[in-house]
């Protein structure tokens, strides 16, 4: 029985009879790495962690490379919370309600915004809507390779086509400066739209988001969330 054995179990079992909300995030954090440093004295870990990143949310969202600059973390210890945190941001992606209504943007930013939290590239996603406003599916159209991303206009117009759409709205991130549309967003979103009227599809519109902002090229208009 290893030195911290008794210690753990402590730990597990106060886990099991009050649940996260009674720890710190020092001390939880130190029951996540249990898990994948057996031998070790976590706590140390989770200290360093925290004084790196400041906070779990950050640790989680952080870099395999990052990470593993911190004491006391290696390769695999990054791999485990990096795929901890990828699966905590999965976990928050609205599931599509396809007897919903779609009543205003902001339902709209409700279903994309999560897909794009933590990206680390630009992606673009397109939501497809039926003649009455109700969701069909959420599609990840392409994902870049930086700081910028390339929509397949053949391939969006196939997939809204066969989800037999009336209406979609684009998607994508910027990684850098904000939301507001660049020169090639707006010509993009221009070709897409002629592509698209000729299907009988409507572009309902193209939301661009950037950490906290998003902005609607449809009416020209952005705005903030305010997360704790």
């Amino acid at each position: 029985m290893g030195v911290h054995d008794g210690h753990r179990q402590r730990v597990k079992e106060q886990f099991e009879r009050q649940g996260l909300d009674a720890f710190t995030d020092i001390q939880a954090l130190e029951l996540l790495l249990f898990y994948v440093q057996p031998r070790k004295d976590t706590n140390v870990t989770a200290h360093n962690l925290i004084d790196e990143f400041g906070t779990i949310k950050n640790v989680l969202e952080s870099e395999v490379d990052e990470l593993c600059q911190v004491e006391g973390v290696g390769h695999e210890t990054a791999l485990f919370l990096s795929l901890v945190g990828q699966m905590a941001r999965r976990k928050e992606l609205r599931a599509i309600n396809r007897n919903s209504v779609l009543r205003s943007t902001i339902d709209v930013v409700h279903i994309l915004r999560p897909r794009f939290e933590g990206a680390t590239v630009e992606k673009a996603y397109v939501l497809l809507i039926d003649g009455e406003y109700h969701p069909i599916d959420c599609v990840l159209l392409a994902e870049g390779g930086g700081q910028k991303v390339h929509i397949n206009i053949s391939r969006l117009a196939r997939i809204a086509l066969n989800k037999r759409a009336a209406g979609i709205i684009l998607a994508h991130n910027h990684l850098i400066r904000s939301a507001a549309p660049s020169n090639d967003d707006l010509a993009m979103t221009n070709k897409i739209e002629r592509t698209l009227n000729a299907l009988e599809v409507q572009l309902l519109d193209h939301l661009i988001f950037y950490k906290s902002e998003y902005y609607s090229i449809k009416t020209g208009e952005g705005a903030h969330f305010f997360s704790c």
